[in-house]
This record gives structure tokens, C-alpha cells and sequence, in this order.
């Protein structure tokens, strides 16, 4: 495998680190080389990163008078729920973020497919967002995906952990799937040219979303049951409906839900569950989603601390047999068919 390929991440909390001041990372400009620091531009330039899904995660939590188990049933957590007012005023700051780091730092805002395309093509290193928005909840209406058109985002999350008018969540109670609105948030999406994605949705959700759109959808940042069963994994069903659809999941690496009991595998942990999913579904349904500037006070894999450091997840796979084809398309190439498949051109 030739070194350096372009690399597209299907997701990373960018606005959420400056909007936290740091989200627990050392807290500096995006131009700074700083140690520690999942991502930033001098990392994504070394590492050949030069898409990234620029992820908006605008959620204002309140203490609420009902009890909660929490996340997942985890107990011992304050009663919190997401406030959906609050929510649709924070989104904004999101996407003001992004287009200030673009202004400020040469950042383009990725709009169509060409671009991205253009992006990746270019001999000079350049570097692209795709602004997401991970959860509807701030969402109050489906027609809002039109002004969000308009502001440039390009891909859209049903869910992140709590459920709302969409679609039940991966912590679910009662998985109640895709709602009525729901099937016309997706249907809404691919008429626009909208990316839809399933991470975090229930299994229920996630299913029913990916047979009602009519273009190929992602699960940007997650793992598998098999790896570890959690809800918040997809489940081999929800990959093979992936597949199908032609779409793809991005592998996190969120080290909880990656491997068993938490212990960090490493680089080489990773490379082999990704080998794993070649081997049983094909490498078109896999690409990379970090998750990086959203792991809080979760540690990414001993060797993949850093966006630069995915070009050595890339010759692991090498090492482990992966041809080059199949390297390019997890590096960049399914992402790109998702985004071609989406996006006007």
C-alpha cells in the first residue's frame, strides 16, 4: 500500500472542542501543532486526513424531576435531559464555529460531491468539512433540513442518546423505531442531498431508516455487537442491511465499545476487527468514523491517540493482508461513494 492515501473521518466533534474550551484536551487554536491533542490542522496535513464529518452535537442538558438509570441503564447518574429549545439556539453557535475555523484557517466548507472530490484529488494537501448534525432533537420540523441545506450541513444524525420525535435511541427503553416523522426526516434528507446516519439510533430505528431511504446511509461512529454488546454497537443485521443499501459503517474508536471489557487493544486491536468485517461482509461496507474531540475523558487506542496516526492504522492492515483496493476504499473511497451518492454534484 502506497504510504500517505487520503483519508476521509466520518466523524469528530470539532465545534464541541472549542465550544467546551477543550473538551478535556489541551485547549488551543486549530493552527497550533499541540501535544495531546486528538486533531488539529497540522495533525490531519501530516496524516493525509483531508475530509473530515465536522460534527454539531448541540445539546443543553437540564436536571429533571424524574428519576433515571442513566446512559445504557448505568446507575448512579443524575436525572439530565437534553432541552430541545435550547438545543435549536446552541445549533447555530455550531455551525458559526465552523464557518469562523473556515474563514480563519482555509478550511473549505464541503457542499457537493465534486468538491469533495476535488479535495481529495488535489496535489496539494487541502482540507474539507462536511458539517453534520449529530441528533435531530433540535430539529422541529422536517422542512428545518431546508435551512439547514441552506447553512451547508450535509449529513444528519436520526438520534444521539435520547430518544425524541424521530427515532427511538441506542438507550432506549422501548424501541419503538423510526416514527411517521421520522420516515419523512429521511425521505426529506435524500431529496435535499442530505446524508443520513444511524449511529446512535435504536435497531428498530436503524433498520427501518435504511429501508426507507432510497440512497445509501451510514452508521458514521460506532462497532459491532459481536464485539461488544452494547446497544450502542450495531448488530450484524443492522451491517448486512448496510450492505445492501451500499452503505457503510465507520469504525470508532471508542475503546468501550471496541473491546471487551474496556482493555485497550491497540492499533493492531482495531486493524483486526476491521480485518474481521472484510472477511464476513466485503470492504466496501467499512471506513473510519474516530470519533476524535468527542471521547471526553475516554483514551482512544495506544497508537491511534492522533488523526496522524491513522496512516499507521492503514499499514497495519497491510501487514495484516488487506490488498491496496481494499485499503483505499476503507481510507477514503466508501466514504467518498456515500457522499457522491448523496450530495448533488
Amino acid at each position: 500500500m502506497a504510504p500517505g492515501a487520503p483519508i476521509i473521518d466520518l466523524h469528530e466533534d470539532i465545534s464541541y472542542y472549542f465550544m467546551s474550551r477543550g473538551a478535556g484536551q489541551p485547549f488551543a487554536d486549530f493552527d497550533t501543532d499541540v501535544e495531546g491533542r486528538q486533531g488539529d490542522i497540522p495533525k490531519y496535513r501530516r496524516g493525509n486526513v483531508r475530509i473530515v464529518f465536522a460534527a454539531m452535537f448541540p445539546e443543553q442538558d437540564v436536571y429533571g424531576a424524574r428519576s433515571s438509570e442513566g446512559l445504557y441503564g448505568l446507575k448512579g447518574r443524575p436525572p439530565v435531559e437534553p432541552s430541545p429549545a435550547a438545543s435549536r439556539l446552541l445549533l447555530l453557535d455550531h455551525v458559526k464555529t465552523y464557518y469562523a475555523l473556515a474563514e480563519r484557517h482555509g478550511v473549505e466548507i464541503v457542499e457537493s460531491a465534486v468538491q469533495a472530490r476535488r479535495i481529495l484529488e488535489s496535489r496539494e494537501w487541502r482540507l474539507g468539512f462536511v458539517i453534520h448534525l449529530e441528533g435531530a432533537d433540535a430539529l422541529a420540523d422536517p422542512l428545518d433540513l431546508r435551512l439547514l441545506y441552506r447553512l451547508g450541513v450535509r449529513s444528519v444524525g436520526l438520534t444521539w442518546n435520547h430518544d425524541n420525535r424521530w427515532a427511538a435511541s441506542a438507550a432506549t427503553r422501548r424501541d419503538y423505531g423510526l416514527t411517521a416523522e421520522g420516515e419523512e426526516l429521511v425521505k426529506e434528507a435524500n431529496r435535499l442531498g442530505i446524508i443520513v446516519d444511524v449511529a446512535h439510533a435504536s435497531q428498530r430505528a436503524a433498520l427501518e431508516a435504511i429501508e426507507a431511504s432510497k440512497k445509501p446511509v451510514m452508521a458514521s461512529h460506532t462497532g459491532l455487537t459481536t464485539w461488544v454488546d452494547t446497544p450502542r454497537n450495531i448488530t450484524p443485521e443492522i451491517l448486512e442491511a448496510l450492505a445492501k443499501n451500499d452503505g457503510v459503517m465507520g469504525v470508532t474508536f471508542i475503546t468501550p465499545i471496541i473491546f471487551p471489557g474496556g482493555r485497550d487493544e491497540g492499533m493492531e486491536g482495531v486493524a483486526r476487527r476491521i480485518v474481521e468485517v472484510v472477511e464476513t461482509y466485503g470492504s466496501r461496507v467499512v471506513a473510519i468514523g474516530s470519533d476524535y474531540h468527542g471521547l471526553l475523558d475516554i483514551k482512544p487506542p495506544k497508537g491511534l491517540e492522533s488523526a496522524d496516526k491513522i496512516q499507521g492504522l492503514l499499514s497495519k492492515l497491510a501487514e495484516l493482508g488487506l490488498g491496496d483496493g481494499d485499503i483505499r476504499r476503507i481510507a477514503y473511497e466508501n466514504a467518498l461513494r456515500i457522499i457522491e451518492a448523496n450530495l448533488p454534484g
